[in-house]
Formats: structure tokens, sequence, C-alpha cells
């Protein structure tokens, strides 16, 4: 994974586990759940390659956070570890497979989605990575 998307998985980590404190905790049947322990379907790698079964797993997982709209985003609509788990469940499959759109898609809805989030709750975020320079990414 190269740098510049080890970055966006640092940011919508931080982004995930600063969530406004007005989003309820996520179910125990929530579907999301499923981040916590995530892996490839065999029978989807054999029908549709590895890629395809990792997209599908993501879209079932996070089926509670549907329907997204024409830009990807979900709505977020509870907060905790499973959805906490979504950057390590990203950068594990983003090693692996580095150039995938799926993926490398997945990663930018995810953090647009958590920066609407925000945006919906009244929240303004920001993040800073480069501190040593005093400069800032939003």
């Amino acid at each position: 994974m190269d740098l510049a998307t080890k970055t966006q998985v640092h940011l919508l980590r931080h982004f995930l586990s600063a969530l406004p404190e007005s989003l309820p905790p996520l179910s125990d049947g929530s579907s999301l759940n499923q981040l916590l322990f995530f892996s490839s379907d065999q029978e989807w790698v054999l029908e549709i390659g590895e890629e395809g079964a990792i997209n599908r797993g993501l879209e079932i997982a996070l089926q509670d956070f549907g329907p997204r709209n024409e830009d990807g985003i979900f709505k977020i609509i509870g907060k905790g570890a499973a959805l906490a788990a979504l950057p390590d469940v990203l950068a594990h499959w983003l090693d692996k497979y580095p150039q995938s759109f799926y993926l490398q898609k997945w990663l930018q809805d995810a953090k647009s989605s958590a920066v609407e989030c925000f945006s919906a709750h009244g929240e303004f975020v920001s993040f800073c990575f480069h501190k040593k320079f005093n400069k800032c990414s939003y």
C-alpha cells in the first residue's frame, strides 16, 4: 500500500474514532459486526474472484447504513468497535490489492460518509498530518 493510501486509512481511522457523541452505539444485531471477523467468502471467491468477494462482503456488512447516495455516501447511524474495524479491514485488503478500484472506492466513500456524519450533527472535523510543518489536511 502506498503512502497516500496509508494516510487515507489513517484519516478514516481518526474520523471513525471521533464520531459525534450524539450517535448511539451499534446494536448487537448490526450487520456491521461482520467487520470484527471479516474474511472473504470462499464460494464468492470461486464465483467472482477475491476482490469481488471482498466488495460483496463489505456491501453486506454495511447494509444497515444504506442505501448509499449517488456519490457512494452511506448514512452512519451508530458507532462502536465494529465500525472502528472498517479501516483495519480496508488496510488489510489494500495491502493485498493496492490498485483495487473497489477497495479504493470503499475507502473514499467511508471517509466521505464520516465527514458527512459530522456535518449532519453540526460538528466540524479536521485532522493534522503534517504537524512538523504546521500544515493540515481536512
